[in-house]
């Protein structure tokens, strides 16, 4: 009985690790070429063959990586900027990021922060990252936290277009992502990824 069992767990330990296990890419490119870029996206468009084997055309937005910061207080509070998004026609309360911009990801955030609230940071923390659209574009998002704060009273947020700055307990703000009041999805996945980081949430 003791060597069935033994051979059913190697069995099921070889079946994960087959489903663990890359699969075979079921997407082919035939051709690429670029229709369309400008300082911060290249925009190219593939004959590809797809996984059902038809020919067909995708679409997909090139760009650098984009940081995100958690800027944290020692109260437990966090930094929001008030910005004008013209594609959505809405105003967004977001946490401070930006493109990389070719900049080391750590060198980007710092700027960043400094550019759109006016701090800057003692202690950074890499926390992880994610993708932004991976149906459309191949770009990831890295998520900092930015602790031993001061501020500089200098800025970039006119240039930034930013018009608010909030400072709210980190509760709050995920209280705001509930009521609809914090609507960008990158800041929800970053606000979230960082709960999660410090145990605010359970995971």
């Amino acid at each position: 009985m003791a060597e069935i069992k033994h051979f059913a767990y190697l069995q099921t330990i070889e079946a994960l690790s087959q489903f663990f296990m890359p699969p075979k890419k079921p997407w082919q490119t035939l051709s690429s070429r670029t229709v369309y870029k400008n300082k911060w996206i290249r925009v190219r468009e593939d004959q590809v063959i797809r996984p059902n084997g038809q020919r067909g055309t995708y679409g997909v937005v090139e760009s650098s990586p984009s940081i995100w910061i958690i800027a944290l207080t020692t109260k437990k509070e966090i930094y929001l900027v008030r910005q004008y998004r013209y594609p959505t026609k809405v105003w967004s309360w977001e946490i401070p990021s930006g493109g990389s911009d070719g900049q080391p990801l750590l060198a980007a955030a710092k700027r960043e922060l400094w550019e759109e609230t006016g701090l800057k940071a003692k202690y950074w923390t890499s926390i992880g990252k994610f993708q932004s659209a991976n149906g459309i574009s191949n770009q990831w998002c890295y998520v900092f936290i930015a602790k031993g704060l001061k501020q500089t009273n200098s800025h970039k947020q006119k240039d930034e277009g930013i018009t608010g700055l909030a400072v709210i307990p980190f509760t709050d703000a995920l209280k705001m992502i509930k009521q609809k009041k914090i609507t960008d999805g990158l800041s929800v996945a970053a606000l979230m990824k960082a709960a999660l980081h410090l145990k605010l949430i359970n995971d």
